[in-house]
């Protein structure tokens, strides 16, 4: 074993060692979540996965509030990107977006959805899926270089206009 492979092994163990059994319960729930999102992914066609990522948690389209003590968002949106890092599956940005989504909306609050673009250094387009809530954003990462090409909803209500 060399030297820069060993001390990265301790490293990684030092890591470990200071997780809390908190952040073990939200990973645990994270491999979860990534794996349903992976199936639904699988199972699902594009238009009924941003169909699903666009509707409502409650049919009459009004949220529920409850007390956020009850789910760390910080560490949901932590243990969802340190999870997805180490799937034996590909876990990109939108397997991310739905396990976020699935995550939140058991706890009865809704994260908007985004879909952009953006040109990378050789000029080739990119595609980048984030969600957010408050200022949680998952995955965790950079969305301003994007253009925004699905964004949330807009409701009648939200619209300023006179009549």
């Amino acid at each position: 074993m060399t030297w820069a492979l060993a001390s990265g092994l301790v490293k990684n163990l030092r890591r470990v060692a200071k997780l809390k059994p908190l952040d073990w319960l939200y990973l645990a729930i994270s491999a979860k979540e990534l794996a349903w999102a992976r199936l639904h992914h699988i199972r699902g066609t594009p238009e009924s996965i941003i169909k699903g990522l666009q509707t409502p948690s409650d049919p009459d389209g009004k949220e529920t509030k409850i007390c956020l003590r009850d789910l760390d968002l910080k560490r949901m949106a932590w243990s969802i990107s340190v999870a997805a890092s180490r799937m034996p599956w590909r876990s990109d940005c939108l397997i991310q977006v739905l396990a976020a989504d699935r995550w939140l909306r058991r706890h009865r609050l809704r994260g908007e959805f985004y879909l952009g673009v953006a040109k990378d250094a050789h000029g080739d387009l990119v595609s980048h899926a984030w969600m957010e809530y408050g200022e949680i954003v998952v995955p965790n990462g950079e969305t301003r270089a994007y253009h925004v090409l699905i964004g949330p909803p807009r409701r009648w209500d939200d619209l300023n206009c006179l009549y």
